[in-house]
């Protein structure tokens, strides 16, 4: 009886592995064969500019933007095209009178960054390049946010840190300042009091320069949390005591384009991240073939360059969390509360929580401050990931991940709390015996996530559930 139990799962697993092989491999091959249909379909998507929940506009020198939740924004004075040859660029260049002004050549398809010329609509721009068969395929160029809510200033103890029980945890290990931890945000304050022992000015995507000096203030707040200095007799505590290694790719409105993050990514990974934390986000709709950028951004950094990659699930309360926390190859990090419930804001299908409510960390300028978001959630996951990689002095993320999950604190509905509250005593699960892998949970909110990346058009309202 029980041979044929086990025979009888054996049997399921296979079943369903069948079942998603096709799919996984077809989005591959798909979009390699589609090739002009591909900017055909871009080109003839007119409800891409009449749809309400899209908004397409000259991001570009513009302030005081306000992004509303649950809408897509995209930069219409440019354009993402995924290429295979170099001189593709050339004859792009030539037939449009259009200016590539950057490339990502660390994934494959290649990308690159078109500027429109002064006039031109997107829809001529995909016409005069339709003929063009080594192009793979063509998408927008998305705008992110950060995921936070102010709240009023005040110092306060900091309820956060005893609740993931970082104390019990720096008895093991604060940190080692050989880890790196990227923080993809709008930058730092390198001149505030209560800094990281360890903290570097790695770029500025925004202004193109080395100089990451915070504009707005919410990249200061995270590394605050992931880092500020511990033992030093100032102010407040941050997670750990891991370097900290800044990259700007959100301006002083918080806003930036998905170019920049890919771009933020991509060298954070390849200047030796140990973990990227991203509270930051859009939402992108499922992956398809206008919309693969940061998708393969993030699989080249977790399995190419071995960063761990955490993101804010989204502020929005919707079932699934926004781009890239959505991602298999990303963490998504839902906010919980005081009483460790989760946040009336947060997005779910997270894979774990954090304290995100009432959150007191560095303020730009000086001081503290106290604010909301799962951006707040975020850096708490990468400054615990960093403790596990101090411990563990080898740079496997995925060894990390697993004892991340065996140590979360299990809250409730998986579906809500992913694996559960993080918890920083996962650092003295740390070894070769304690990081065996287990069997994994099915993941309910990817599964849905999957079936629309392999049929974007079919679940009307499954998407529209999904969205709310």
């Amino acid at each position: 009886m029980k041979k044929r139990k086990i025979f009888g799962i054996g049997a399921a697993v296979l079943m369903l592995l069948v079942m998603l092989a096709p799919m996984v491999n077809s989005l591959t091959v798909g979009a390699l064969e589609i090739k002009n249909d591909n900017i055909s379909k871009t080109l003839d998507n007119r409800q891409l500019f009449a749809n309400e929940d899209i908004v397409y506009m000259p991001y570009r020198g513009q302030k005081d933007i306000e992004i509303k939740p649950g809408l897509v924004y995209y930069e219409s004075t440019q354009v993402i095209i995924r290429y295979r040859l170099q001189v593709t660029l050339e004859i792009i260049e030539a037939i449009t009178g259009c200016t590539c002004i950057d490339t990502i050549t660390e994934i494959k398809p290649y990308a690159a960054l078109f500027e429109l010329r002064p006039g031109m609509i997107l829809e001529e721009f995909l016409s005069l390049i339709e003929d063009i068969t080594d192009i793979v395929f063509v998408e927008l160029n998305a705008i992110f946010s950060n995921f936070y809510n102010p709240n009023d200033p005040k110092f306060s103890d900091q309820w956060n840190l005893k609740a993931i029980k970082c104390p019990s945890a720096w008895d093991k290990t604060k940190g080692d300042n050989d880890v790196i931890i990227a923080i993809i945000d709008t930058g730092f304050d390198f001149n505030h009091r209560d800094k990281p022992y360890y903290v570097a000015s790695g770029y500025d995507f925004v202004d193109d320069d080395s100089d990451a000096q915070d504009e707005n203030g919410h990249g200061t707040h995270c590394v605050g949390i992931a880092a500020a200095a511990i033992n030093n007799e100032e102010g407040i505590a941050g997670v750990s005591n891991c370097k900290i290694l800044v990259v700007r790719v959100l301006d002083a409105n918080g806003r930036g384009t998905l170019w920049n993050v890919a771009k933020g990514i991509i060298w954070a990974a390849v200047n030796h991240a140990w973990v990227i934390s991203m509270s930051l986000g859009a939402y992108l709709g499922p992956v398809s073939d206008d919309n693969r950028l940061l998708k393969d951004t993030c699989e080249y950094a977790l399995y190419d360059q071995q960063a761990l990659m955490v993101a804010a699930s989204g502020n929005d309360g919707s079932l699934l969390p926004g781009h890239p926390a959505v991602y298999p190859s990303v963490l998504a990090i839902g906010a919980v509360d005081e009483e460790l419930d989760i946040a009336s804001f947060s997005n779910k299908g997270n894979k774990f929580v954090a304290p995100g409510v009432n959150i007191c960390s560095l303020k730009k300028g000086g001081g503290y401050v106290n604010w909301d978001g799962t951006s707040m959630a975020c850096p708490h996951v990468a400054g615990v990931a960093g403790l596990c990689f101090s411990v563990l002095k080898e740079k496997k993320p995925l060894i990390v991940i697993n004892v991340l999950i065996k140590g979360a604190i299990h809250l409730g509905q998986y579906s809500v709390y992913g694996y559960g509250l993080i918890n920083a005593e996962s650092v003295y699960k740390c070894s070769s015996r304690e990081a065996s892998f287990p069997i994994a949970k099915i993941d309910i909110s990817v599964l849905f996530y999957n079936l629309l990346e392999r049929f974007p058009n079919a679940f009307p309202l499954l998407r529209q559930i999904l969205r709310n």
